[in-house]
């Protein structure tokens, strides 16, 4: 650290920043070349330079942009830090840091899965089999709709461009790519996660269309579900619901897997006469899943010609929301004192002397987690039942 870098707090909206012309290496903190700086080069046959050695050996303050006088300067240690890394680094947390997340790994992800009898690196889609992560790749180049199209959640959210907190996944083919897969303030998933999650779930082997119609249409589904409303009444979008066959948990009792994705709303077309469903005996004939008066989605591997190799959306979707339970309570299940409960770890942070200043600030950014993750659980257990639950308002202003 430079000392004069201490002079200045940090802040995300900083007004300078120190650069240097030599990269310092994130993981042994070298300036010269490291074993570090190729994945394929040998420790021992690195030749480090002395950083005494170079000529030039300075480190420049620059402005990001005017600074007006009698103005406190900021300094950034870092653009994309959540205050779990500022405290350990730094002793110090932003209140409202945009970037305070809860994030996984590729194998943690993979992990969820592993005892399934499902094949977590390869799914099977349109008769091929693709390395799931090549699949999240070619999913979010195909939904170009941009943040507006993930505001119909309220347990979602747009993360934006892969930047900060990111996973680095290296393809073969392709060079590395990042995704971020992460948890946010207000117990929302990125919608990286929700679309690794889909297709670690997604399971359509006649699916001809390609990957990106099957998602739409299962994004469409959790977003009437999400809105359900009373039973037999409308939410005002054209929606009418019928909650006694909208858990979509329980995929024993459905007739078939059209009558299961049908009813979610319970108003369904017979796919040759057009006529409204509503009769459960006539639940079989439901091939089309109406969510307004001017969108259809189609219920992908729903016919009953299908066989017994196609899951249904509602099924797959009940999968999805049993991952994102699994994920948020492995995170629990490795912090310390797991056992206890949330209004007890409350008491253990209090009991933690005032001058022990930042033993307290990490007691309450532990429970601060821990709380955001058990409301993520809460949520999506409430989904996998076909009632969701809101975190905040729904309305999103678009």
């Amino acid at each position: 650290m430079v000392p004069i870098a201490d002079a200045f707090n940090h802040s995300q909206d900083n007004h300078v920043h120190l650069e240097t012309d030599y990269d310092v290496c994130g993981t042994c903190g070298s300036l010269s070349e490291c074993a570090h700086d190729s994945e394929d080069s040998n420790a021992s046959s690195v030749k480090r330079e002395n950083w005494t050695a170079v000529e030039e050996d300075t480190c420049e303050m620059v402005c990001d942009g005017p600074i007006l006088p009698f103005t406190e300067v900021f300094n950034t240690y870092g653009d994309r830090l959540p205050n779990a890394v500022l405290l350990a680094r730094y002793g110090f947390s932003l209140d409202g840091n945009e970037v305070d997340v809860i994030t996984w790994d590729l194998l943690e992800l993979l992990r969820v899965r592993e005892a399934s009898d499902r094949n977590v690196t390869d799914t099977a889609v349109g008769g091929a089999k693709q390395p799931i992560i090549e699949m999240l790749k070619e999913v979010m180049s195909g939904l170009d709709d941009g943040e507006e199209w993930w505001t119909k959640s309220n347990m979602v959210y747009y993360a934006g461009d892969a930047a900060g907190c990111a996973t680095s996944v290296d393809l073969s083919a392709g060079g590395r790519v990042q995704f971020q897969f992460r948890l946010n303030e207000e117990a929302k998933i990125s919608h990286h996660l929700w679309l690794f999650s889909a297709l670690l779930n997604l399971n359509c082997s006649r699916a001809s269309d390609g990957l990106v119609p099957v998602v739409r249409r299962l994004w469409n589904l959790q977003a009437a579900l999400e809105e359900e409303a009373p039973d037999g009444q409308e939410d005002g979008q054209g929606r009418v619901i019928d909650q006694g066959c909208a858990e979509i948990g329980n995929t024993n009792d459905w007739e078939n897997n059209a009558s299961a994705v049908a009813t979610v709303t319970g108003k369904h077309k017979d796919a040759s006469s057009g006529n409204e469903l509503r009769s459960p005996s006539r639940r079989a004939a439901a091939t089309e899943l109406v969510l307004s008066e001017e969108t259809e989605v189609v219920a992908l591997c729903t016919s009953s010609s299908a066989g017994p190799e196609a899951d249904s959306l509602g099924a797959a979707l009940s999968r999805i929301s049993r991952t994102i339970v699994r994920l948020c309570e492995d995170k629990i299940s490795g912090m310390r004192h797991s056992e206890l409960s949330g209004e007890e770890l409350g008491y253990l942070v209090d009991a933690i002397p005032p001058s022990m200043s930042r033993s307290r600030m990490a007691g309450m950014e532990a429970l601060r987690e821990r709380s955001v993750l058990e409301s993520c659980v809460m949520g999506w257990k409430e989904l996998g039942k076909g009632k969701a639950l809101s975190f905040g308002s729904s309305d999103t202003g678009k």
